[in-house]
């Protein structure tokens, strides 16, 4: 019951035993390659040096001569690449960047070098809507410096817990008792009579 070509011991329903076998090239809706239980899925080829998945009738990956893999755009809903646990939460592709959805729902992108999280339109290099941002642990803060200048969590345990601004000026703030440490030499424009900086070493 077996069909060969180029060959006497044919081991499969239709075994080529030299050359090639040459099918047309196909389309999504009608790949060249498909299976029984659907007609619409399979491989086919659009170009020269051009291999595509099709299921459903649709595009759903391509290979091209570079070797590079393309997957379909997807969505928060129903992201690119996803998991068998979770195919609700994945990556998709947005304007000028990449997409994070979970459980359906956009919840992170990263678009033009920016991240956005609680927000489709981010307007610095990390923008956070509607939250808050918690750093915790010895020594945890958020630096932020330009130049000779810095904004620096206060770890000296002395000094108590707050913010340090370049290197000689201290704002310590509790609910009980708020303190400035420093000489306060390059200080100007205060308000007030006297140095108007309250209680301070």
């Amino acid at each position: 019951g077996n069909v060969g070509i180029g060959t006497t011991n044919p081991v499969g329903a239709l075994t080529l035993g030299s050359g090639q076998l040459l099918i047309p090239n196909g389309s999504a809706a009608v790949p060249a390659i498909a299976y029984l239980n659907g007609t619409n899925s399979g491989i086919f080829s659009a170009a020269a040096n051009d291999f595509r998945f099709a299921s459903g009738g649709l595009l759903v990956a391509q290979i091209d001569s570079g070797g590079r893999v393309y997957v379909a755009n997807g969505s928060a809903a129903n992201p690119s690449f996803s998991f068998v646990n979770g195919p609700s939460a994945g990556m998709f592709v947005v304007a000028n960047g990449v997409g994070f959805s979970c459980g359906g729902t956009e919840c992170m992108r990263i678009t033009n070098g920016k991240v956005g999280i609680g927000t489709t339109g981010p307007s610095s290099k990390f923008d956070l809507v509607d939250g808050s941002i918690t750093v915790r642990g010895t020594n945890a803060g958020i630096a932020l410096e330009t130049g000779s200048r810095s904004l620096l969590p206060e770890t000296n345990a002395s000094l108590g817990a707050g913010i340090r601004v370049s290197t000689n000026v201290y704002i310590v703030g509790f609910a009980s008792a708020t303190k400035y440490y420093g000489d306060g030499s390059g200080l100007t424009n205060l308000i007030g009579a006297g140095d108007n900086l309250g209680n301070h070493v």
